[in-house]
């Protein structure tokens, strides 16, 4: 075991009890869930600063994405929603995908089914696997619309997104896929700010690190580059939640 990362381990009580829901499709707090299973982290996160506390308009929290051998990226969401006193909705992946065919074939078709009764269960928006397909286009601006009524009906909305949207093997920060500053875009009109958090590992411990709440600065809707300016204005500020040695092409 390296001796900058903590051990990780689902206990099987909780995990067992999710299970059952997830079949039959019963709802459930994933707020709740995360405290229960964030005791298979030894030994266990470490937040640096304080939680941002939710402006009246409500917020996106804006995380990194990562994962390695013995880590995986649920953990994240796990960590960063056990630290709010209110529910976080998040946008997850409707699959997982692979480059390979046996993978593809075997592993992405339960993955789907498995992940639409997570997303089920505690109601969060399911979006197409990244990098987006072009066959993936309807059921992305499907989902996108889905949750900009989210954040338009739902009462100081905490709304959970890694803009990468894959893993990063390295931990580094990457680069989004096209679309992604676009969807902040519609969800900034809301009223949405943003919260980020750096997460990664180091001295034995799950860090947690938020940055203050920004209000994102929009350009022009005519502008060509806006999906890229405003999805590296997102990595900009993750990135000055993270170590410099994780920053990536944002260093």
């Amino acid at each position: 075991m390296h001796d900058n990362y903590p051990r990780y381990s689902l206990p099987a009580r909780p995990l067992a009890s999710m299970l059952v829901s997830f079949l039959a499709r019963r709802r459930r707090s994933f707020r709740t869930d995360a405290l229960a299973l964030l005791n298979g982290i030894y030994p266990g996160v470490r937040l640096l600063g304080p939680v941002p506390q939710p402006p009246a308009e409500g917020m996106i929290v804006l995380v990194n994405h990562y994962s390695r051998r013995g880590f995986q990226a649920w953990w994240i969401a796990l960590a960063v929603s056990a630290v709010f006193d209110a529910e976080l909705h998040w946008v997850v992946t409707s699959a997982w995908v692979y480059d390979d065919p046996i993978r593809s074939s075997t592993i992405t078709p339960v993955s789907r089914w498995l992940l639409r009764r997570i997303a089920h269960a505690y109601n969060f928006t399911s979006m197409p696997a990244m990098p987006p397909k072009p066959e993936d286009a309807q059921l992305r601006a499907g989902a996108v619309l889905s949750l900009v009524r989210f954040a338009k009906s739902a009462p100081q909305p905490i709304i959970g997104f890694a803009p990468e949207g894959f893993d990063s093997a390295s931990g580094q920060l990457q680069r989004p896929p096209e679309g992604v500053g676009r969807l902040l875009v519609h969800l900034a009109r809301q009223g949405l700010k943003w919260s980020p958090v750096g997460v990664y590992e180091d001295e034995g411990a799950l860090n947690l690190n938020f940055g203050p709440i920004i209000e994102p600065v929009i350009p022009d809707p005519a502008q060509p580059t806006l999906d890229r300016e405003v999805a590296d204005q997102a990595m900009d500020a993750i990135a000055d939640c993270l170590p410099d040695r994780l920053h990536g092409p944002y260093a």
